[in-house]
């Protein structure tokens, strides 16, 4: 009795549309992590910590919570994700896991006399991983912006690309220098891992926006787009 006949185009938004909303969640997330965990943290009476980190072994159960449920998340979505060709898809569902376990192992966050664990590799090698998908996997559709007055935009979007990776590949080397220049003291660490997350969701942002330009997923959904040469192309008119 509930059943109702629905159009082909709305069925079709419907199936594109899935990729979208789990790009922006990935962005609100990110975006939410940081913050949720200093103003849930200050509502329990505990100060900026050093790094988010701190905030698993130093912190409450609610921080606790929004740490490892906000990494879990975006796991989880890293790992749905497929992408737009093999490389893209592997390389993110091995970020995905390396997410996982940047939750799973506690870091020692300034404890020499704690045993090391995998956080800090985990959480270092999430970021480079990162940082290849965005040079190497998100120029590939860019191939669809073929109109001329595209070709700015084009070249805007692979630069914003590039300094995204940038900033990715900086931010673990940076979080490390100011933990050890500050003997985990402070909360410089804290917004230098706070800029390599909002990195992160700089990235799925920019490429909402560049996919929502192209209608690369409408096209894929038509079977209008093809990979060759290692780009994202429009597929040949097929005669009918």
């Amino acid at each position: 009795m509930f059943e109702t006949e629905t159009q082909p185009a709305t069925l079709e938004k419907y199936i594109t549309s899935t990729y979208f909303s789990l790009r922006w969640s990935i962005v609100a997330i990110s975006v939410a992590l940081p913050i949720g965990l200093y103003l849930i943290g200050r509502n329990s009476g505990i100060a900026l910590l050093p790094s988010m980190s701190d905030y698993y072994p130093h912190g409450t159960d609610a921080t606790r919570n929004w740490f490892v449920g906000s990494l879990f998340a975006v796991g989880c979505a890293l790992w749905s994700y497929r992408g737009y060709s093999d490389i893209e898809n592997y390389s993110l569902n091995v970020a995905g896991i390396l997410a996982l376990g940047v939750a799973w192992f506690p870091c020692r966050c300034g404890d020499e006399l704690a045993a090391p664990t995998p956080h800090g590799f985990c959480a270092v090698s999430f970021f480079l991983l990162m940082a290849f998908v965005c040079i190497k996997c998100a120029p590939e559709t860019l191939a669809l912006m073929t109109r001329p007055e595209d070709q700015k935009k084009r070249l805007w979007f692979q630069r914003a690309y590039h300094s995204t990776a940038a900033f990715m590949l900086v931010s673990p080397g940076l979080a490390y220098a100011f933990s050890a220049w500050t003997k985990h003291n402070g909360s410089r660490t804290f917004f230098v891992e706070m800029f390599g997350v909002y990195s992160f969701a700089a990235y799925w942002l920019l490429k909402n926006i560049e996919l929502k330009m192209t209608d690369a997923e409408e096209l894929a959904a038509h079977g209008l787009i093809k990979r060759q040469a290692g780009r994202v192309v429009r597929a040949e008119e097929r005669s009918v």
